[in-house]
């Protein structure tokens, strides 16, 4: 079942409403974390080993550093800017005011962002601040940036055991999902 009501009321700004789209079915397969990373088959959480996946070697730190620390273990570096800039993709870290941290999206080519919403579905959207929401989760407070390798999401790390992919489960990884397009579950 779509859950665009709940995103609508939680996550996404009153005025931005019109720029995000829907991009693939709810799953609890992995979070905005993980997806940000360029994964879409663990729930990575610097949290209670048990229920959350974290690289091992990584200090289990619930803050925006620790998860910082993961972007920056996988090539990403501290910037200032969201623009969009040729050879480089980016990541931003969204908490709350008391600087819990909550949300994680990847800038996937100019005027494009992908999120995955918790336990429901990945969204496209126009801009980081799109999901800035303070009873959701909060603002962007830290933005990382790494080279791009080969086109646009070449980078993105799939395990050996991940899912296949469905045409349900498509997470377009090389290329920006236009606005408007849906996917329903078959």
């Amino acid at each position: 079942m779509p859950l665009r009501p709940l995103i609508e009321a939680r996550y996404v700004r009153p005025d931005s409403v019109d720029d995000y789209s829907v991009t693939s079915p709810s799953t609890d397969d992995y979070n905005c974390i993980a997806w940000a990373a360029g994964r879409d088959d663990v729930w990575a959480w610097p949290g209670e080993e048990r229920y959350h996946w974290w690289p091992p070697d990584l200090a289990r730190n619930p803050t925006l550093a620790g998860l910082a620390d993961w972007f920056r273990s996988l090539g990403y570096e501290p910037t200032d800017s969201l623009d969009f800039e040729e050879g480089y993709e980016r990541v931003v870290l969204y908490s709350l005011a008391d600087g819990t941290p909550t949300h994680a999206a990847r800038q996937t080519g100019p005027g494009a962002w992908t999120s995955k919403i918790g336990q429901a579905e990945d969204i496209s959207h126009r801009s980081a601040h799109v999901l800035e929401v303070d009873s959701g989760y909060g603002r962007v407070k830290v933005v990382l940036r790494r080279p791009v390798t080969a086109g646009y999401g070449s980078n993105l790390q799939r395990s050996a055991t991940s899912p296949p992919l469905t045409p349900t489960r498509v997470k377009w990884l090389n290329s920006s999902v236009p606005l408007g397009m849906t996917f329903t579950d078959t």
